[in-house]
């Protein structure tokens, strides 16, 4: 770990280093104990601010060279079917809904409400 130094010796440390003149070490020591507050030591002014957000802004998006379709889902019946089954068994639930209806279902038991979600696990690939 590095001692911390006297504002003396890093304004020698800063002059021998950068070969700046004393005010000048000085000045980079203000601005550092400025920076380091979490203040500015460069305001910049109105016009300023409104020149630099000119030039760093990117613009608008450019257009794909492509169309993003989106793909229709087959429907799943071995799903609806599991599902329906399911809500035969939770039909006397309050507030008992289905979601979607090959993944999800909602139901309130005893004051709290539930969700059950059917997932269908992937095979394995290569065998």
């Amino acid at each position: 770990m590095e001692k911390s130094l006297s504002d003396n010796e890093r304004i020698d440390h800063l002059v021998d280093k950068l070969g700046c003149s004393i005010a000048e070490a000085k000045d980079i020591i203000r601005c550092d104990k400025l920076i380091d507050a979490g203040r500015n030591p460069f305001p910049l002014t109105k016009e300023q601010q409104a020149a630099s957000k000119k030039y760093t802004t990117t613009g608008t998006k450019k257009p794909t060279a492509y169309k993003l379709e989106t793909r229709e889902k087959k429907p799943n019946s071995i799903k609806r079917h599991l599902m329906e089954i399911v809500e035969n068994l939770f039909q006397d639930y309050k507030d008992f809904e289905i979601i979607n209806p090959e993944r999800q279902l909602r139901f309130t038991y005893e004051g709290k409400t539930y969700e059950v979600t059917l997932t269908e696990k992937r095979g394995k690939r290569g065998g």
